[in-house]
């Protein structure tokens, strides 16, 4: 019986270890998000990422990752690294007062720019996840995001 047990947990072991060697080799690539179309270079670009509908754009606890960039030139840039293979979004916004958030009217229209992957087409309301959303499927994908108000 004891010898049983051994050889069951030898193989629980095995399988377990094949299991995590799996997962760390698994295909993983880079995202490189370009900004444009500042008002100003004040303040800083603030990019959230996300890998789900869920919460997209508005919920930043939802997003998967985000990112606080300088504006350079007209231009910010973030990298987001060893992203698992899949499908993802972007918001930005510039956030030219530095107060972490998205500012808004009284009626809910931005103040400061605002811009989704896919340069979805301004409408009314928030970019949707189905109009920004792309795949990664390689070492590096390139979004470029046009600024709008």
């Amino acid at each position: 019986m004891n010898r049983a047990r051994v050889l069951s947990l030898a193989l629980l072991f095995g399988v377990c270890m094949v299991f995590a060697q799996s997962s760390d080799n698994a295909p993983r690539g880079k995202i490189v998000v370009r900004v444009t179309g500042f008002r100003s270079e004040r303040g800083h670009a603030r990019i959230g990422l996300f890998n789900r509908a869920d919460g997209f754009p508005l919920d930043s606890a939802k997003a998967l990752t985000g990112a606080r960039v300088p504006i350079e030139h007209g231009t910010a840039t973030a990298v987001f690294d060893s992203l698992p293979y899949g499908t993802y979004a972007v918001i930005a916004h510039h956030d030219e007062n530095d107060n972490y958030k998205l500012d808004v009217n009284w009626i809910g229209k931005p103040r400061e720019s605002y811009g989704a992957s896919n340069n979805p087409r301004a409408r009314l309301g928030p970019p949707r996840w189905k109009d920004s959303n792309f795949p990664l499927h390689s070492d590096s994908v390139v979004v470029d995001i046009k600024l709008h108000t």
